[in-house]
C-alpha cells in the first residue's frame, strides 16, 4: 500500500514548528469564564480548554460583533457543538488574536457552518493582520445549508497579530478555534545584515587590539637625530634595503639611498621618501600599518 502524502496543512506545521504550543477554544465555557477574558493567555486548561500541544501565555483574544454581542449555541450550526454565533442575523464581527512583543500568534484552523437548513447569501470570510494586510478571503458566496468548513487552508503566522472577519454572525458560528504561538524569528534578510554590522566592529576591535602593543613613538631630540645622521646603521636594526620596517608604529630610517631603491615590504609598509631639514641625512617616514591593508 503507498504511504500517504502529507497535507499542506501538515507541511506549512512542520515549516512553521508550531507544534509547541496551541490551544483549543470549543465555547463551552464562553459564557462560564467571562467573553472579555476568554482564550486569554491560557495557562490551565482545566477550564475547559482544549490543549492542543501546550499553552498559550502570550496572546490575548478579543470577540467583537458590530451590534449587540455574541451567544453560544449547544446544536443549530450543521453539526458544531456549543458553537460561537449571534442571536440576530447578518452581524459582521471578529475574532481577534493579539501576542505579546517578541512573540508570533499562529492560527491552526476553525470550523464555521451555517445555521440550520438554510442558505446564506453574501456571506464572506477573511483573516487580515493587524495591519490590515489579507491573508485569507473566500470572496462573496452563498454558505449551503449544514455545511461546516475547515479553514484556512494552512496555518498562518503572524508578530503583528491576526483578526478573523466573518460578514455575517447569526447565519454564520464559529468552533473549534485552534491558535499557538511561537518566539518571533528575526527576517531572513536580517541576518546577512547583522553579520555585516558586527563586521566593522571586529576590525576595529581588532586594530584596537594590534595597536595596543605599538604606540607611536617619540621623535628623537636634536642631538639624536645628529648622531644618528653619523652613523646611519646603528639609527635602527633594519635599513631600508634590508627588511620590512616594523608594524604598528612610527620609524624614523635614515638612508642615502635614493626613493626609486625601495624595496617592495618598504612601499608595502607605507613607508614615504622624505627630504630633512638642510644638513640633514635622507629620511624614510614609515606610517602606522593598520591590520589588514598590507
Amino acid at each position: 500500500m503507498p504511504r500517504p502524502r502529507p497535507t499542506l496543512a501538515a507541511a506549512a506545521t512542520l515549516l512553521l514548528g508550531i507544534a509547541a504550543h496551541a490551544t483549543e477554544l470549543n465555547f463551552d465555557h464562553y459564557h462560564a469564564i467571562s467573553p472579555a477574558a476568554y482564550g486569554d493567555r491560557v495557562t490551565d486548561f482545566s477550564l475547559g480548554y482544549g490543549n492542543a500541544g501546550g499553552a498559550t501565555p502570550n496572546v490575548v483574544l478579543d470577540f467583537v460583533a458590530s451590534r449587540g454581542a455574541f451567544s453560544v449555541y449547544a446544536t443549530g450550526y450543521a453539526g458544531l457543538q456549543s458553537a460561537l454565533g449571534h442571536s440576530s442575523y447578518d452581524v459582521p464581527g471578529l475574532i481577534r488574536l493579539t501576542p505579546d512583543a517578541g512573540f508570533d500568534v499562529v492560527l491552526q484552523g476553525f470550523d464555521i457552518a451555517a445555521w440550520s437548513s438554510g442558505s446564506y447569501p453574501n456571506s464572506r470570510i477573511r483573516v487580515v493582520d493587524a495591519a490590515g494586510t489579507p491573508l485569507v478571503d473566500s470572496g462573496v458566496f452563498t454558505f449551503g445549508p449544514n455545511a461546516v468548513q475547515r479553514l484556512p487552508a494552512a496555518p498562518i503566522r503572524s508578530s503583528l497579530g491576526l483578526e478573523i472577519l466573518v460578514s455575517d454572525f447569526g447565519d454564520l458560528g464559529v468552533d473549534n478555534l485552534v491558535f499557538g504561538q511561537a518566539a518571533t524569528v528575526p527576517d531572513a534578510p536580517a541576518a546577512p545584515m547583522m553579520l555585516a554590522g558586527l563586521g566593522p566592529l571586529g576590525a576595529k576591535r581588532a586594530r584596537k587590539s594590534a595597536g595596543a602593543g605599538h604606540l607611536p613613538q617619540r621623535r628623537q631630540g636634536a642631538g639624536q637625530r645628529q648622531q644618528r645622521s653619523s652613523n646611519p646603521q646603528a639609527s635602527h636594526p633594519r635599513s631600508p634595503g634590508s627588511a620590512e620596517p616594523p608594524r604598528g608604529a612610527w620609524a624614523w630610517v635614515a638612508a642615502s639611498l635614493p626613493s626609486a631603491s625601495a624595496t617592495p615590504a618598504t612601499r608595502a609598509a607605507g613607508c614615504a621618501w622624505i627630504e630633512p631639514p638642510m644638513g640633514r641625512s635622507t629620511l624614510w617616514a614609515c606610517g602606522e600599518v593598520r591590520a589588514g591593508s598590507v
